[in-house]
């Protein structure tokens, strides 16, 4: 287009050259990608710092598992109201919790 400009407004998300329909978010943005954020925080406190085993992808891979299904289905949130995830997702939206049991405490399979 003839005089458009060519600046970019610094402000929200970057579309994403694969697809201009889903927004790229930069990474680090709390303002714009919270949860995400968030969850990445826990990750790495919670499992990426305490982690001792073999360093291999599917050893790690295997443990991740593990601590996300407690995290999941054991640990309590604070933001769920002191809930688990899965908790929550039964009482809150039936229609999509699994049908699986509630809770599995099955930490070393």
């Amino acid at each position: 287009m003839v005089g458009a400009s060519s600046k970019r407004s610094s402000s929200g998300p970057v579309p994403s050259e694969a697809s201009s329909c889903s927004p790229k978010v930069a990474p680090r943005s709390p303002k714009l990608n919270g949860h995400v954020e968030r969850a990445h925080g826990v990750h790495a406190e919670d499992f990426y710092d305490l982690y001792d085993g073999d360093l291999d992808l599917a050893s790690i891979n295997r443990a991740l598992h593990r601590w996300e299904r407690v995290d999941n289905t054991v640990r309590l949130h604070r933001s769920l109201d002191k809930r688990t995830p899965a908790e929550y997702l039964h009482l809150r939206h039936p229609w999509a919790a699994p049908k699986a049991p509630l809770v599995s405490y099955v930490l070393n399979p």
